[in-house]
């Protein structure tokens, strides 16, 4: 596929965002097999994605000893869904060889929930990688919210679910994902990147479904691409408390699986 990517001039923006566009993420068919890279820019822009780039991307839920999720709002210089409130942190693995790496996987079959403009599906999924993305989220948690790596131990992350998803921003970007849904229990240091954000906050359910219900409370508008939906948010406060298990075959696998099998399909995009 020949993708558009070095004819999008992107000189009106911040530098350093455009600088990080040039980032090579990890390209991946529908079942998520690694089928090259590409550019962040070339990812994020709906041209391509409408001819069906596709590429590999996490999303951490961290929730202090309080049960509360920690929230970030992007920052104003963020090119795709600046301003907009969302979870712990979303990005990338990036192609090299410690974010590649598809060892220490998952002892459980994964679970792949697709939300697509079009056609949204389910399916289930094989082995899960896992390593290179709980590098790539420790890497960006000190990136993005300066929290210490010593913080958010790589064993301690615990891998949930993977969400296909695809969500347009503002005619020109967008998202076009399989996601890893990542969960930690942590008390973590935050010293914001204001170049990637604005403000954070910790939330109580009750918080969040009014945030949901109105984004103007928050001072921003919720990003629901990241935030995926309100039921996959709920499972993951009610894994909060008690703390899930560390070990390689998650406990709460089945229970976000079921969930997840009975969940209305639905789109997910910015209104």
């Amino acid at each position: 596929m020949h993708t558009m990517g070095n004819e999008i001039n992107l000189d009106n923006y911040d530098e350093e965002q455009a600088r990080l566009m040039e980032e090579m993420c990890i390209l991946v068919d529908k079942d998520d097999n690694n089928i090259g890279a590409d550019t962040k820019k070339a990812c994020h822009l709906m041209k391509n994605i409408n001819e069906g780039l596709l590429h590999r991307a996490f999303s951490v839920f961290l929730f202090n000893s309080e049960g509360k999720l920690l929230l970030q709002q992007r920052a104003a210089e963020k090119i795709t869904f600046p301003d907009m409130w969302t979870n712990t942190c979303c990005s990338h693995p990036l192609n090299f060889k410690a974010e590649l790496e598809e060892e220490n996987q998952i002892g459980a079959e994964g679970c792949c929930f697709a939300i697509s403009l079009t056609v949204p599906f389910y399916q289930r999924a094989s082995s899960s990688p896992h390593a290179g993305v709980r590098r790539a989220a420790q890497r960006k948690l000190e990136h993005e919210l300066g929290i210490n790596p010593t913080q958010v131990p790589l064993d301690k992350f615990t891998f949930l679910t993977r969400i296909h998803y695809l969500a347009p921003h503002d005619g020109m970007w967008g998202e076009h994902e399989v996601d890893y849904i990542l969960f930690m229990k942590a008390n973590v240091d935050v010293t914001v990147n204001q170049n990637e954000v604005q403000a954070v906050k910790y939330v109580t359910p009750e918080e969040l479904r009014k945030m949901f219900a109105n984004p103007e409370l928050a001072g921003g508008m919720m990003c629901l691409p990241r935030a995926f939906i309100h039921t996959l948010v709920l499972i993951l406060y009610n894994l909060s408390n008690p703390p899930p298990s560390v070990s390689t075959r998650h406990p709460h696998d089945s229970l976000v699986q079921a969930h997840l099998r009975n969940l209305p399909l639905q789109v997910v995009g910015r209104s």
